[in-house]
């Protein structure tokens, strides 16, 4: 009886680990279909950055307490630091 037990739950395992590794493939496919789109769609390098910052912006709002920013949104942000700065200054020369 407890060999039967044992066979049980070592069928369970290795029916979730084949699960895992479908969800893992189908995610790998998924990526590679929309790596395929976006390099045939030949985007500029103004869309890549917005789109970068787009996604940024939704892992910003989940639970994560680091974000690894592509290097190719680095100087996306810098712009937006330089606005926030050059737009900081016009205001305070009004006051």
């Amino acid at each position: 009886m407890q060999k039967l037990i044992e066979n049980q739950k070592s069928e369970e395992r290795h029916g979730e680990a084949d699960a895992i590794k479908q969800v893992a493939e189908a995610k790998a496919k998924e990526i590679q279909m929309v790596y395929d789109a976006i390099k045939a769609a030949d985007p500029d390098e103004k869309l890549v950055q917005l789109k970068s910052l787009e996604a940024l912006q939704e892992v910003a709002k989940g639970e994560a307490n680091k974000i690894f920013i592509p290097f190719e949104a680095t100087n996306a942000l810098s712009s937006l630091g330089a606005v926030k700065e050059i737009l900081t200054d016009k205001k305070q020369d009004k006051q």
